[in-house]
């Protein structure tokens, strides 16, 4: 079964309280900028030049968390100065539990993975640091419920130390609410909910014995008119709209344990949001197939780099507009 992809956004920000911030405007969540720090200029240092030297410093080699039984690589590390972006890979691993690695075409000779070996899972990032800005932007991709955020921002609060000490850097989730916003009047063309449950135990079995494992996914092409305040994705409409015909509808298809997806359109473009309550307390948005092409469950690696920068562009937009 082929793990679902996702980016989630970030925003980061250093808070010294004994800085004197020269603008007078406000942050993203409305507080007063006067102690944030300008990303270009913390105390002479740019945080892309930062980012750019811890990176560059743990690239192409493996690094082990003991503690935490993990396994990480840095590489494809790409800068991009005058767009003041850079991303790239973290491949990481656990161990710890031994396992058999089976072929499921037949292809290759299974053999066992023993409890020091790691399944390393590629995990793609993509920082924008902005100048003369509070706020620069981080996207952190998870596969499945793997991500990569906690092991960075860990990994990386040492090295930041040695720079800026007593510099708080903080680096904060995005809500659905808070960057997409404009899209709350999008139409909803077409539903898709995944591992959905309600076949019958003999059905299931059938398939079973004729295709293996496979993932149901059943697809519903919406002619009334939905939008995606309909629905409860935004925290602000949450409480008004639980009760929503669409609202109980995803309510009812997750209690057969499955993932539902919208697909939304507004003024030509197109986004997938995920619906419902199965979602974590971050921004999560699907990478869709018709947006990024896969290869054997891989993104291709220039499509998703376009797509994070349009993701980019769309929060800059909302979280600029502020100042």
């Amino acid at each position: 079964m082929e793990q679902q992809h996702s980016v989630s956004p970030y925003l980061i920000c250093c808070h010294n309280p004994k800085y004197e911030n020269p603008h007078n405007r406000f942050l993203f969540n409305k507080k007063p900028c006067e102690k944030y720090m300008l990303l270009d200029d913390l105390n002479g240092l740019d945080l892309l030049t930062i980012f750019h030297d811890f990176l560059s410093s743990i690239s192409d080699q493996d690094h082990s968390i003991k503690e935490q039984k993990t396994l990480f690589r840095v590489h494809g590390l790409t800068v991009e100065s005058k767009k003041r972006v850079i991303y790239g890979y973290i491949d990481k691993g656990d161990w710890g539990t031994p396992a058999r690695i089976q072929d499921s075409g037949a292809q290759k000779e299974p053999y066992n993975m023993s409890h020091t070996e790691a399944m390393m899972v590629s995990h793609f990032f993509y920082f924008y640091i902005p100048q003369d800005r509070e706020e620069g932007i981080c996207l952190f991709e998870n596969v499945g419920n793997s991500g990569i955020k906690t092991l960075f921002s860990g990994y990386f609060r040492d090295f930041y130390q040695k720079y800026l000490p007593d510099r708080k850097l903080q680096i904060q989730p995005l809500q659905h609410g808070e960057i997409y916003e404009e899209w709350k009047e999008a139409i909803a063309k077409s539903i898709k909910i995944t591992n959905f449950k309600h076949i019958t135990d003999d059905m299931t079995d059938q398939m079973k014995s004729s295709f293996g494992e496979y993932e149901e996914t059943i697809e519903l092409k919406l002619k009334k008119p939905f939008i995606l305040q309909d629905f409860n994705i935004f925290n602000k409409f949450s409480s008004e709209l639980k009760d929503s015909l669409p609202n109980k509808m995803v309510a009812l298809w997750e209690e057969e344990g499955s993932k539902v997806r919208g697909e939304f359109y507004l003024n030509g473009k197109k986004k997938v949001f995920q619906l419902g309550n199965i979602r974590s307390a971050r921004c999560d948005l699907p990478i869709d197939e018709t947006e990024v092409a896969f290869d054997n469950g891989i993104p291709n690696h220039e499509e998703l780099v376009a797509y994070c920068q349009n993701i980019t562009e769309d929060i800059k937009r909302r979280i600029y507009n502020y100042g």
